[in-house]
């Protein structure tokens, strides 16, 4: 079974399990603020993502940047989204018109073209990143990224909204809550930062027993001091 990792802490572990959702952040509010500069107006609005890395082997910046050393670095099946395509208490969506917006609420993400897909990023010099766009258009630019940030080797779950090209629309918030498959979260494998405290290794053990999972809670193997 494949899987893809990602770094954070112990009470985003606590709500993922509580919730059975993952959260994905508009495209936005992503530290890389060169991303989405060549996307068709209105898009960025309609974006969401989640950065996970498909790399087994731990990595230091990653542990310092986005779990802390801390924290917790979970594993889970690459195909978690793929038979439970919906969100937790639907979003909205604004639509605006001359004489007032409109609220439309979106019931499932699987409706309209291209709604949801995932690959791994691809790092390039600034000067050819418009070069490398692939077939697919405006989306594929959300898989490029400056060479700086790839120490991250990042792979991306992304939900896109259908544009309207008539109106300008954006998503109510600047995330969505995304329902995860419950018998692939029992494949799920957390492993406790190079500080190894133990309270945060019994915290998530308890965590774990509550959605029935298959595999131990581990520890770093990084020689932090």
């Amino acid at each position: 079974m494949e899987y893809v990792y990602h770094y954070t802490t112990i009470q985003v572990l606590a709500l993922i399990l509580d919730n059975k959702t993952l959260r994905f952040k508009a495209a936005a509010t992503l530290n890389d603020k060169k991303e989405g500069s060549q996307i068709i107006k209105g898009r960025n609005e309609l974006t969401f993502i989640s950065s996970w890395s498909k790399e087994e082997e731990e990595s230091l910046p990653m542990w310092s940047l986005y779990g802390g050393l801390d924290g917790v670095r979970i594993g889970l099946p690459i195909e978690i989204f793929e038979s439970n395509l919906f969100m937790k208490d639907g979003p909205t969506v604004v639509e605006e018109y001359s004489n007032g917006p409109l609220l439309r609420t979106a019931e499932n993400l699987a409706q309209g073209k291209r709604a949801y897909y995932h690959r791994g990023v691809e790092y390039h010099q600034e000067q050819h990143r418009s070069e490398t766009i692939g077939d697919d258009g405006n989306d594929a630019i959300w898989f490029t990224k400056d060479r700086y940030w790839a120490y991250e080797k990042e792979y991306r779950f992304l939900f896109s909204f259908p544009l309207n090209t008539s109106v300008r629309s954006r998503v109510e918030g600047d995330y969505i809550d995304v329902g995860i498959n419950e018998e692939l979260l029992k494949e799920i494998k957390v492993l406790v930062g190079p500080r190894n405290m133990l309270a945060n290794k019994v915290i998530a053990e308890a965590l774990l027993k509550q959605v029935e999972a298959k595999y131990e809670v581990e520890t770093s193997q990084i020689p932090y001091r």
